[in-house]
């Protein structure tokens, strides 16, 4: 492990040198995370660190890619376990792109699917708690929480709590997100991206990841859980299927 973070650390620096280096010889702006984050690090009124610079690169390497992976496993458990819902989305997809190559503006078009996603990190959030630092004293309901402890919110918990989610809580019903996750109750209680001003930067490109990938295989096949396939979601850091997932694929026609 150690070895290997050693080797993160001398790629990631490697790579945010180069491009410092590039952006420094009037290099064109990339577009993209890095050169944003370079930008604040170059500002001295930012208090960006190079450390900083470093430390969200690895970020977006591990968690983003791994976190989106991870939410991914449980959204093919799920349409193939609920083949109604499998094939809704599947008309929606062939509506949508019919036998074209998913692009970013179907993908916004893609209604059923996203509220498929939804409920599926409800039931399954990739991560189940969340961890915060208060920096000063904060009052919460009838209580005034102090400085520098920290709390410690429990996603998992609070996703299959019926008080909040009613008497249907261990039903999958993706209805639950026709009316998105920005109105004033869905901002309050679905925590998959967390929320606030710390909220998941990742939370957009990874919704466009799931969501082209889901219509992609559905496209092209039809999921169903292989009889060797034992259900057991595992928290290790993120939450995986202890024994894998297996999946039978048939070709759609």
């Amino acid at each position: 492990m150690k070895a290997a973070h050693k080797e993160t650390e001398r790629l990631v620096k490697k790579l945010v040198t180069r491009r410092l280096e590039e952006m420094k010889q009037g290099a064109s702006n990339h577009g993209d995370i890095l050169s944003l984050l370079l930008e604040a690090f170059q500002d001295q009124t930012s208090g960006f660190s190079l450390d900083d610079v470093l430390e969200e690169c690895r970020t977006f390497h591990f968690l983003g890619v791994e976190s989106t992976a991870r939410s991914l496993i449980w959204v093919l458990y799920v349409l193939a376990n609920h083949p109604e819902w499998q094939e809704r989305a599947r008309e929606e997809v062939l509506q949508v792109f019919g036998d074209q190559k998913p692009n970013a503006e179907g993908i916004n078009q893609l209604k059923i699917v996203t509220t498929i996603v939804y409920e599926t990190l409800r039931f399954y959030p990739t991560n189940g708690i969340i961890h915060r630092s208060i920096s000063k004293d904060t009052k919460l309901g009838d209580m005034v929480l102090p400085a520098w402890i920290q709390v410690t919110i429990p996603i998992a918990l609070m996703n299959h709590d019926p008080d909040i989610w009613g008497e249907d809580v261990n039903e999958f019903k993706p209805e639950r997100f026709a009316q998105g996750i920005f109105n004033s109750k869905m901002q309050s209680i679905f925590l998959a991206f967390f929320s606030g001003p710390r909220r998941c930067t990742g939370q957009t490109m990874g919704m466009v990841l799931l969501t082209s990938v889901v219509a992609t295989l559905l496209q092209r096949f039809s999921l169903e859980l292989a009889p060797s396939y034992s259900h057991a979601p595992k928290y290790s850091f993120l939450l995986k299927p202890e024994h894998g997932l297996q999946l039978v694929l048939r070709q759609h026609i």
